[in-house]
């Protein structure tokens, strides 16, 4: 009687630990789910709140060029005084003084839940498109070849750019390659991304857009939108303006803050670069005429006239990235009391 009281019990206790062994399975097994998924549903929402902070950087760089290229009132004076028109070279003068310091520069915004509503960053890189080259404008597709094909300077020229960029991207054949790609096409690049189908330029894959990389690069590189462009319809280069990947393509010095003011006392909105180079823009890059590559001046534009800028811009919200590449048109209006209104058109969104 007793050993079949003994072995009901053990047979109880079993069964306990059993049940209990089951239930700690299963509660566990919550416990991983719901630790899975309650991340899972909230990263949706964190990355919907940082695409809209990176939306909001687009506005901010907008907001920032209208200030540039506005022109600024000046308070007193007589009426007579008033009325008169600015001084366009004066006037290119302010824009430039506010615009070099950010010009391919990183700017960043911290956000304060009681200030404005939200807690997270902003990162905003303004560049100007009229700084690098037009990659539709290097092709006459009338006679199917190069524009400069039968010009033999300008040929020589960008045989060299070209091979520049070759040795500082790593790479070969990429002179070649575009030629053989425009004869086979015959239209258009509708986007400078199109490029990455040609073999040798996969290796820019990982290099497209300036300033897209979080992570600081131990060598600066080329960057494949830094160089070419399909929107200004141009065939030259605003040396004010140069795109980061050209001031490395012509071996320049990165502009320095401290000496804006003292390079732009001899500006003029139209420069003839062999003659006044040496007394303005080499202040600015620390490099002479004499040392850029031969007929360089076939290629820089003697007019300050940009109005296609592009906004990098990476919105940060509770650790999760949103980034945001927007092209962006200037358009200037005439008002009726004779001064020019200012307003900036998003052309493009890339979402990055």
């Amino acid at each position: 009687m007793n050993n079949k009281h003994n072995a009901s019990s053990g047979y109880i206790l079993l069964l306990v630990i059993m049940i209990i062994a089951l239930l700690s399975l299963m509660a566990t097994y919550l416990a991983l789910r719901v630790r899975t998924y309650y991340p899972a549903m909230q990263h949706p929402q964190t990355k919907s709140q940082a695409h809209l902070l990176a939306l909001g950087g687009v506005q901010i760089g907008m907001a920032q060029l209208v200030d540039f290229f506005t022109e600024k009132k000046e308070g007193g004076g007589t009426s007579e005084e008033k009325k008169k028109q600015p001084n366009p070279d004066e006037q290119s003068k302010k824009t430039l003084m506010q615009l070099l310091p950010r010009l391919n520069q990183k700017q960043s915004f911290a956000l304060q839940k009681n200030v404005e509503g939200v807690s997270g960053s902003i990162e905003i890189c303004i560049s100007s498109e009229d700084g690098k080259l037009d990659l539709n404008q290097l092709w006459d597709f009338k006679n199917n070849q190069f524009v400069f094909e039968k010009q033999e300077n300008k040929k020589k020229l960008f045989q060299e750019l070209f091979g520049r960029i070759e040795k500082l991207s790593k790479t070969s054949d990429l002179y070649a390659s575009l030629q053989k790609k425009f004869k086979e096409r015959g239209y258009i690049f509708n986007d400078v991304s199109e490029l990455l189908m040609l073999q040798e330029y996969k290796k820019f894959a990982s290099h497209l857009f300036y300033g897209e990389s979080e992570k600081k690069e131990e060598e600066p590189t080329l960057y494949l939108t830094d160089i070419f462009t399909i929107w200004t319809g141009n065939q030259k280069l605003s040396p004010w303006l140069f795109s980061s990947s050209w001031q490395r393509i012509l071996d320049l010095k990165p502009v320095q803050q401290s000496n804006i003011e003292q390079v732009l006392k001899e500006f003029k909105k139209s420069m003839q670069w062999q003659s006044s180079w040496d007394k303005t823009a080499a202040l600015l890059y620390e490099k002479n005429w004499n040392s850029l590559p031969k007929n360089i001046e076939q290629i820089l534009d003697e007019n300050f006239e940009p109005k296609i800028f592009s906004v990098l811009s990476r919105g940060i919200f509770d650790k999760t990235t949103d980034k945001v590449l927007a092209i962006l048109e200037l358009e200037t209006t005439q008002e009726k009391d004779g001064t020019k209104k200012i307003e900036v058109k998003v052309r493009k969104l890339y979402w990055l």
